[in-house]
């Protein structure tokens, strides 16, 4: 089971596995302190509910902090399966995943996303992120809906993630 995740100032953000409590769908809401945030150019991604997916913690957490500083509702994980788990379960508005983690991959979890009933979470949005740009078309092609340099511009992803969300 995945430990818990953290508290910054009035905001929480849970890994999948803990009980969490708020809006009752297995997302936590994040309120943003007003003295704290991302630059003023990234957009509110107040409501939006994303799942972020790496098995680098300091990459998962980097991401995660950066949204709920936007205002997001965030779910990560660090591995595929887990993250399946919870696209199954209360699918998110976004997904964000990196490619490369140990046993099951970034290309393992969205054909399994993608084979899900679509109520199930089989159209939600999907972003990979990852290091090896070579495999953009072959992500693509997978199912993934964008694919991102590791590490990620924070503020580009969170204008695509608000921009994946208003498609919905």
């Amino acid at each position: 089971m995945s430990k818990a995740g953290s508290s910054r100032e009035g905001q929480t953000s849970r890994e999948a596995g803990t009980q969490s409590h708020g809006s009752g769908n297995g997302f936590q809401t994040a309120g943003l302190p007003k003295d704290k945030g991302p630059d003023v150019s990234s957009p509110s991604l107040g409501g939006v509910r994303v799942l972020v997916v790496d098995d680098d913690d300091n990459v998962r957490e980097a991401v995660r902090d950066y949204l709920l500083d936007c205002g997001a509702d965030v779910v990560s994980v660090s591995s595929a399966t887990a993250a399946l788990d919870v696209v199954a379960h209360a699918p998110p508005d976004v997904v964000i995943s990196d490619v490369s983690m140990p046993e099951r991959d970034g290309f393992w979890l969205i054909r399994a996303i993608r084979a899900l009933p679509p109520a199930r979470g089989a159209t939600v949005p999907a972003v990979a992120v990852s290091g090896r740009l070579h495999l953009a078309d072959d992500l693509l092609a997978a199912g993934f809906t964008e694919v991102r340099g590791k590490p990620p511009d924070m503020a580009e992803l969170a204008a695509l993630i608000a921009a994946l969300a208003a498609r919905r």
